[in-house]
């Protein structure tokens, strides 16, 4: 149901990218987001009541790196929680690389 793209974002967002995506075919999908960010907005929160194989969801906020929840539910009673962080590049001392984290809870 997810798809991530951090390092290997487009040069016309030079710094991280994370988008979720709706699957085909499973129940009405609702997705709500929470979170902070830096060079970019800030704080951001947004949800989308019927998440669709076409939407994309910014996990980020707009922000180049960042830190937040997302919780994905459906009317099947399926709960995901992501909790996630992205440092851009560079995302260790030294290192030309950036640094993806996170959790996921399912049930």
């Amino acid at each position: 149901m997810t798809r991530a793209r951090g390092c290997d974002a487009p040069p016309a967002h030079p710094g991280g990218l994370l988008r979720l995506r709706g699957a085909s075919g499973p129940p009405e999908t609702n997705v709500t987001v929470q979170g902070n960010g830096q060079d970019g907005g800030g704080a951001f929160s947004d949800s989308d009541t019927n998440l669709e194989p076409s939407d994309q969801v910014d996990l980020l906020g707009g922000n180049d790196r960042g830190a937040g929840t997302t919780v994905v539910s459906t009317t099947s009673s399926a709960v995901t929680t992501l909790v996630y962080a992205l440092e851009s590049s560079p995302g260790f001392q030294g290192e030309a690389v950036c640094a993806l984290r996170g959790v996921t809870l399912s049930g």
